[in-house]
């Protein structure tokens, strides 16, 4: 680990937020409207006695739409908490410096072009560092110094990073 490189800590709070936050933001807003509008009528259906074939289908869809993306959001944090224990108590060091990102950890070193990382998204306690195709990294900055952090603004920035 080189002097400049920061320390930080992963947590499984942070990886159960990051994942409840990033489903919540993939479904989107028809899809929870959906689920309410099914939600509705399967209630209707259940306060005027009404047993029909719409109900069963309702019923049944508003069943799926709810219990496949906890199945799947069980799954993503499940493997989140895997990688979490591979690393040495969650903790990996980072420095974003001479447009590149470096990485080090228990599991190995990584130093990749700042110029793959098209957007950086910050939220309370963590960033997270998209591509154009997915997520690239979630990694916590409370313990962060302020300075830090500006520095590494100005990095992504630098190489044309959306903020």
């Amino acid at each position: 680990m080189t002097e400049s490189m920061q320390e930080v800590q992963y947590t499984e709070a942070l990886i159960r937020r990051w994942t409840r936050h990033s489903m919540v933001r993939n479904l989107g807003p028809l899809y929870l409207l959906a689920m309410l509008l099914l939600s509705s009528s399967v209630s209707l259906s259940l306060v005027r006695a009404n047993y029909d074939w719409f109900f069963g289908i309702t019923a049944t869809v508003l069943a799926f739409g709810i219990l496949v993306p906890l199945g799947v959001l069980r799954q993503h944090i499940q493997a989140g908490l895997r990688r979490l224990r591979e690393l040495d108590n969650g903790k990996l060091s980072v420095d974003i410096l001479a447009g590149r990102l470096r990485i080090a950890s228990a599991m190995g070193n990584t130093d990749i072009p700042l110029v793959r990382v098209t957007q950086l998204k910050r939220f309370p306690g963590f960033w997270v560092l998209l591509t154009h195709k997915a997520s690239l990294m979630t990694f916590p900055i409370t313990d962060v110094p302020v300075a830090v952090q500006q520095r590494w603004l100005l990095e992504f920035q630098a190489v044309g990073t959306k903020i």
